[in-house]
C-alpha cells in the first residue's frame, strides 16, 4: 500500500494497549508516521473523536479501526466514514469479525472499500485437501470447517508425515524429518526453509527459523455493498490475488 502515515484507533482494554505498542514497534523502523488514539468501549457515538482525527491528520493513508469489541469497532468505523475521516483517498481497515458480512453491512452500510484481515482461506482458494476436510466437517458437524480446523488438521499431517519418514518416534529424528518437510496440506505447501542445515541469513527476520513462511494471512476488501466475505477480493498478499500484481485502487464510495 506504500503508506506514509497511519491513523490507528484502539480501545482502552489490555488488548488495545498491546495493539498500540505493537503497532509502534512495527511501523517505527519502517519510517511510517503513526497517529494513535484510544477510545472507551460501548459508547453510542464517537463522531467528535474521529472528527478531530480527520482535522489533525488530513494526510493519512490508512485508517485502522483496531478495536477488540466488534460492535464498537463498527460504530467508530461508520462515524469515521460519516465525518470524512475514511474516504476514497485513504484505506479503511477493520478486524477479522468483518468476515461476518451480514453483521458488517447492517452496522456499516457505507463500508464499501473497507479492508479486513482474514486468517485462513476463502472457499474459492481451497485446494482438494481443503475441500475434502470442509465437506467432511459439513457432514459430521452440520457446518463448514472453521479456519482453525485447517491449521489443526495440517499440524497432525505434518507430525504423522515426519514420523513416517523418520521411521521411529525419537524426538530428534522427528525434528530432522520436519526440517526436510515438503507436504501439501489444506492450507498449501509446507516447508521449513531455515533450519539446522540452513540458518536464517542476517538480512532475514529471525522468526523464519523453523517457520511456515507463507501462512494464509490475507487482507480482503469489500468492493460492493452487500458483498459477502467469500466474494470479497484479496488485496494482499499479491500471491493470493485473483489478478496477481494488480495495483490497489481504493473504490469510490
Amino acid at each position: 500500500m506504500k503508506a506514509k502515515k497511519v491513523v490507528h484507533i484502539v480501545d482502552t482494554t489490555d488488548y488495545g494497549v498491546g495493539a498500540a505498542s505493537a503497532m509502534k514497534e512495527a511501523l517505527g523502523p519502517a519510517g511510517i508516521r503513526l497517529a494513535q488514539v484510544s477510545v472507551e468501549l460501548a459508547q453510542p457515538d464517537y463522531a467528535s473523536i474521529v472528527t478531530r482525527l480527520k482535522t489533525e491528520n488530513p494526510d493519512a493513508d490508512v485508517i485502522y479501526y483496531d478495536l477488540s469489541e466488534t460492535a464498537t469497532a463498527y460504530v467508530v468505523m461508520q462515524n469515521g466514514i460519516d465525518v470524512g475521516l475514511s474516504t476514497n483517498r485513504n484505506i479503511c481497515v477493520g478486524n477479522p469479525a468483518m468476515r461476518d458480512a451480514q453483521s458488517f453491512w447492517r452496522a456499516v452500510p457505507d463500508g464499501v472499500g473497507c479492508l479486513f484481515q482474514l486468517v485462513g482461506l476463502t472457499s474459492s482458494q481451497f485446494n482438494e485437501e481443503a475441500k475434502s476436510l470442509d465437506q467432511r466437517a459439513r457432514t459430521a458437524l452440520g457446518h463448514e470447517a472453521r479456519n482453525y480446523a485447517f491449521e489443526a488438521y495440517d499440524s497432525v499431517l505434518l507430525v504423522a508425515d515426519a514420523i513416517r519418514r523418520a521411521g521411529n518416534t525419537d524426538a530428534k529424528a522427528i525434528v530432522r524429518a520436519l526440517e526436510q518437510t515438503s507436504l501439501v496440506g489444506t492450507q498449501g505447501r509446507y516447508s521449513f526453509t531455515y533450519n539446522s542445515q540452513n540458518p536464517v541469513p542476517k538480512d532475514k527476520p529471525g522468526w523464519l527459523w523453523h517457520q511456515y513462511a507463507e501462512p494464509p494471512l490475507q487482507l480482503l476488501e469489500f468492493t460492493k455493498k452487500g458483498q459477502t466475505s467469500e466474494e470479497a477480493p484479496t488485496v494482499w498478499p499479491p500471491s493470493r490475488q485473483a489478478q496477481p500484481g494488480k495495483a490497489y485502487i481504493p473504490p469510490t464510495r
